[in-house]
């Protein structure tokens, strides 16, 4: 039971930041940063089905085991490693953007920044 309560609390937790985070950076069009997170949702949840569904080994407790590791969870290690680098290096850019006031792709081209270095700097 306290299991689910600490899986239950965790899952809230990072929800209601994700959103709020959103929410925040797209406070001018709530209804695209909605829709947004689903989609992104949905994207994960899909890809984790068909790399799970359609990967080339099926581990049993035995294989893991009798190697030290699981080399047959490889392919979703690598996704989450892959996504959470991602992850971090669009929340960082952003940032900066948010914090330029940039709301829409056509202020990223509104003539006061000659190249898209300038949206990088700090």
């Amino acid at each position: 039971m306290l299991l689910f309560v600490f899986q239950g609390l965790g899952r809230g937790v990072w929800e209601s930041t994700n959103k709020a985070i959103f929410l925040e950076y797209f406070k001018y069009d709530v209804a695209g940063a909605g829709s947004n997170l689903i989609i992104q949702n949905g994207g994960a949840s899909a890809l984790a089905f068909f790399v799970n569904a359609y990967a080339s080994a099926s581990p049993t407790v035995a294989d893991c085991k009798a190697d030290g590791q699981c080399p047959a969870f490889a392919a979703e290690g690598w996704i989450v490693v892959v996504s959470s680098g991602l992850a971090i290096v669009g929340f960082i850019f952003a940032s900066k953007l948010f914090n330029r006031g940039v709301n829409t792709w056509s202020d990223c081209s509104d003539g006061s920044n000659d190249s898209d270095e300038a949206l990088l700097a700090p």
